[in-house]
Formats: C-alpha cells, structure tokens, sequence
C-alpha cells in the first residue's frame, strides 16, 4: 500500500470511528483520545486530517449525507414506481434497525437525528449543517413522491412537499422510538401503519 492510500485509509477509518460513536454513545460524551482508540491511529494523525473535533464532525455530517443518498439510489435501482422506490428506503431503514439489535444489542435510530437532537441546540455552525442535510433529504423524499403521483402509483391528492415533511418527521420519530424502546418489530409495524396513510395508493 503505498502512502496516499495509507493516508486515505487512516482518514476513512477516524470517520468511521468518529461517526459509530457519535451515533450510539453522543457527540459530547466521545473525546479525541476514544475516537483515536477506536479507529486504531495516533492522535497525531487525528491533527493532520482534522483540526478539531469540530471539523471531525463536519466530516461526519457529510458522511452521512453520502451514504443517504447511496441508499436512496439502492432504492431506486430495486423498484420501479415512486411509492415502491419509497417503500424500498423505508424498508433498507427499517432492516437497519434490526441489524443494529442484532449486531449491536441496541438500536441506534438515525444518525443525523441523533446529532440533531444533540447539537442544533448548542452549535449554530452545525445547525445550519444539519439543516441543509435534512432540506437535501426532504427533497430526495419530495422528488419521488412528486414521481409516484406522475407514474400513477401514488394518489393524486399526495401533495408532495407536506408529504415529504410528514415522512421525515416520521423517521425521525421511529429514531426516537427505537432508541428508547429497542424494539424493532414495533417500528416496522408503526411505519406500515403511518405509510399506508401518508402514502395512499392511486387505486386503493
């Protein structure tokens, strides 16, 4: 391996230390030395790719809103219509929930939501990240939508912007709900009770 792929694997694997635990134990409560221990590197190399915590965090939240947008083209590759392109996210989010039971003993709910809750308060700089993040996943919710209604497999009274605002909320509550109760089964059949709702189909 040579150095720049040496660099670029240290960089890769302080950001995927830094955002496991952000996501399950909380931004505040993980210090440098813990992230440094989990991604296997010396603090030095932290400084050289990142020069505060806060700038590590920076990182994160683009990371995250990458790996959303893979999902949400996995999504689109696995179906056809827009309401089972939405379908299909909510399952990938939901079957992540009880991976994370599995694998984890807990589930962990959504990441940005997570960070949301504990940093939009207290950061402005990072609440203006978060806010962009959660405007940019609005629109990828809204868009499909705004394709179900055109391809027929959505109800035409689907009004796509609140429909979208709705569905986030949603998810977010599910993170909440899953984080406090552990219980995957009792998300998936909430969000099946909340999408039949929100989500009607044209002929249903």
């Amino acid at each position: 391996m040579n150095s720049t792929a040496s660099s670029s694997d240290s960089r890769q694997r302080i950001l995927d230390a830094a955002q496991s635990l952000f996501h399950r134990d909380a931004y505040q409560a993980v210090g440098i030395n813990a992230i440094c221990a989990e991604a296997g590197v010396v603090k030095g190399s932290f400084y050289h790719f990142f020069p505060s915590k806060q700038a590590l965090l920076t990182a994160v939240l683009e990371e995250i809103s990458v790996q959303r947008h893979l999902s949400m083209q996995q999504a689109q590759t696995a179906a056809t219509s827009g309401r089972d392109q939405l379908l299909a996210f909510f399952s990938q989010w939901l079957d992540a929930a009880t991976e994370q039971k599995t694998s984890q003993g807990q589930v962990l709910g959504c990441a940005l939501g997570v960070l949301a809750s504990e940093m939009s308060c207290s950061d402005p700089a990072i609440r203006k990240l978060i806010q962009a993040n959660l405007a940019d996943w609005q629109a990828q919710l809204r868009d499909l939508i705004q394709q179900g209604v055109a391809d027929g497999s959505l109800a035409p009274s689907v009004e796509p912007l609140q429909t979208a605002n709705a569905l986030l909320a949603l998810l977010q509550g599910l993170s909440t709900l899953g984080r406090a109760s552990n219980q995957p089964k009792l998300l998936r059949d909430t969000a099946q009770l909340a999408i039949k709702r929100l989500l009607p189909m044209a002929y249903s």
